[in-house]
Formats: structure tokens, C-alpha cells, sequence
């Protein structure tokens, strides 16, 4: 019969390196977690002073489809431009209920911004910014603006128990003047 011999001192050793192991695992995934919540939490604060200018560019992504507070209002943006002849020109940005499908892939990104961002409150400091654009877009030979009315208009959602298919909601009623602006002869250039 085979007998074989331990030594203690080598059992020892083993137990200490099978320790050792264990300890430096979950030192390294301590430390791990650490640094993943650090960066979690710097990319946040990142993201959170970022959100204006990333909303400026269509770039900020939401998950308003998913989240349980949907929306409760249709709503688009329309500017109202006034001539310095006394002339009057409406401005409707895109609205996808009334484009084709080919339409509405080509416009998405124009429409997120001067609708879904341009609106909301946080972008306020930018609002000249959008009168100034579309005064530049309605200006003329013969006809320059004189002022901006950037408006929203809209109306609330009708809920579950009154539902009805896209093409019958009613149109949007309520109109909001967010943001006049006095066009100035430097903005045309």
C-alpha cells in the first residue's frame, strides 16, 4: 500500500495562498466598486450641467416613452413674424402628424430641437438665439422683421377613458407666447 506524506508547513502555506487569493479578490472587487460608483456619480454631475447644450444639439436622450409619466400634452411651436412694412408671416417648425413618413425621418432632429427643446424651460437663455434664426430665415430684399413671437401651442391629452385614434384628436388650442424679440439690424448680417 502507497501511503503518502503531508507536511504540515506545506498545508499551511497552501491554506495561507488559498487566503491570500480570497482577500485579494475581494480587495480588487471593493475597490472596483468604488471607482465604478465615482465615475457613475461624475459622469451624472457632468451630464446634469451638460443637458442644456446637449438638449441645444438633439443630442440629450430622455426615456419619456418608457417612463411613467407620459406626456399629457400635444404641443408644437410656431414663431409669428412681423415686417417692418406691417406684414405678418406664420412660421410652423415640423410637425410629424402632418408630414409623410419620408418627411418625418428626414426631420426628426429639426423637430426635436425647435419643439421638444427650444420650448422647456431650461433652454430660456437660448431663446433669442431661436427668434434670431428665424428672423434670419424670413428675411428678404423687401421685407425685413421687425419682431419675433415664438408661441406654443397645445392641448392636453385626451386620457384612457376617452380615447380616440390620432387622426381625430383635437387640434391643438391653446396658444402661449413664450418669447418676444425686437429684431435688431446686427441680427440679419
Amino acid at each position: 500500500m502507497d501511503c503518502q506524506s503531508t507536511n504540515i508547513s506545506d498545508m499551511a502555506q497552501s491554506e495561507d495562498t488559498t487566503q491570500n487569493i480570497v482577500e485579494f479578490g475581494i480587495l480588487r472587487r471593493i475597490l472596483l466598486s468604488v471607482l465604478l460608483i465615482s465615475c457613475a456619480l461624475a459622469f451624472l454631475n457632468l451630464r446634469h450641467s451638460l443637458r442644456p447644450v446637449l438638449e441645444g444639439l438633439g443630442l440629450y436622450q430622455t426615456w419619456n416613452l418608457f417612463s411613467p409619466d407620459v406626456r399629457a400634452t400635444n404641443f408644437y411651436v410656431s414663431a409669428l413674424i412681423e415686417y417692418e412694412d406691417g406684414g405678418l408671416k406664420m412660421v410652423e417648425f415640423p410637425r410629424m402628424n402632418l408630414l409623410s413618413f419620408a418627411e418625418r425621418f428626414q426631420k426628426q432632429k429639426m423637430r426635436k430641437l425647435f419643439v421638444d427643446c427650444w420650448a422647456s424651460p431650461e433652454m430660456k437663455p437660448f431663446r433669442e438665439d431661436e427668434a434670431r434664426y428665424v428672423a434670419r430665415l424670413s428675411t428678404s430684399a423687401s421685407a425685413k422683421p421687425k419682431t419675433v413671437r415664438l408661441t406654443l401651442n397645445w392641448s392636453p391629452v385626451p386620457g384612457p377613458e376617452h380615447f380616440v385614434k390620432r387622426q381625430d384628436v383635437p387640434p391643438e388650442h391653446n396658444r402661449d407666447t413664450y418669447f418676444i424679440y425686437h429684431v435688431k439690424a446686427e441680427d440679419l448680417l
